[in-house]
């Protein structure tokens, strides 16, 4: 009887060895295998799907490895310590209530006297606000609600002044009129975009230095695709200015802004625990710069 093995000692000339990885189809190769529309599916079904806890299919199609806790743990600090001393200032609270629980942490924020151009931004938002209000009476017949009125002048007025690198709804039809006619108002430096419904309203080079950080989680070949796409996988919320690109990123607050005037909460999102105090003081200052009025910061980091 004869027999064969594919199996010689690895250290003996051809060898047959063999590993999971050898499995991944090169993403060049498997792209131009499909028409456009059909890969943009399979993308967005691939960076929705995990391999395990913290690895996608796109990321192990890129030859990704999983990362060791003790090493993410590392990058996230790194990260975390880089993006808070660029925030220093304007992480100071100008006014703090006593008060605190493990599950909240409470602040009050008043608005703060300041330079040009806030005061600039401000008039920015303001414009913007009376161009929205207008354009839904002019097709609508109706306004928008007033809170929302003054969400949209406040974030659109913070994106002129740098404070907030992206601004983004969906306006449906109205989005390409919106941005045409915002176009005109904004500062140089600042684009207004639709795409599919949504409207963008942003800084490219203060974008494109968030995207320059992990430009493989920015799928897309022009900048507009990139924030497109991040907005159609929910995974914008660095590029709002959040803290954490998505909501189901591990270790996050919920973050509340809420208007003690009127009694409402007027945004809320999910930042890194250790960025949440930090950036809901800055997404709580781009009302108060705006509307004058006093807004409170809740975080909870026991909801996740």
């Amino acid at each position: 009887m004869a027999s064969a093995t594919t199996s010689p000692p690895p250290e003996q000339p051809g060898a047959y060895k063999w590993h999971p990885d050898d499995l991944r189809i090169p993403i060049g190769e498997l792209k131009q295998r499909y028409d456009p529309q059909v890969w943009t599916a399979f993308e967005l079904w691939t960076r929705r799907t995990l391999v395990q806890p913290g690895t996608t299919v796109w990321n192990w199609l890129n030859g990704q490895q999983p990362a060791q806790t003790h090493q993410e743990r590392q990058r996230i600090a790194r990260t975390t310590q880089r993006i808070i001393d660029q925030k220093k200032d304007l992480a100071k609270t100008p006014t703090e209530e006593k008060g605190n629980s493990n599950a909240h942490s409470d602040r009050s924020f008043s608005q703060r006297p300041d330079a040009q151009s806030d005061r600039y931004s401000r008039r920015v938002g303001h414009r913007a606000e009376e161009l929205l209000r207008g354009l839904r009476s002019e097709y609508h017949g109706t306004p928008f609600d007033l809170g929302l009125q003054e969400s949209f002048g406040a974030e659109i007025g913070a994106v002129a002044a740098g404070r907030k690198p992206l601004y983004h709804d969906e306006y449906l039809e109205l989005s390409p009129i919106l941005a045409e006619r915002l176009r005109r108002i904004l500062p140089t430096g600042v684009e207004a975009s639709e795409r599919d419904g949504h409207l963008y309203v942003f800084r490219p080079s203060v974008v494109q230095k968030i995207i320059d950080r992990d430009p493989s989680s920015y799928p897309g070949e022009r900048l507009l695709d990139k924030i497109h796409m991040a907005t159609i996988l929910s995974e914008n919320g660095e590029l709002l200015g959040y803290g954490a690109r998505s909501a189901i990123s591990p270790e996050t607050a919920f973050v509340k802004t809420y208007d003690v005037e009127n009694k409402r909460t007027i945004l809320s999102f999910r930042a890194r625990k250790e960025l949440a105090a930090a950036v809901g003081a800055e997404r709580a200052r781009d009302y108060s710069f705006y509307l004058k009025r006093k807004f409170q910061v809740d975080i909870d980091d026991q909801s996740q």
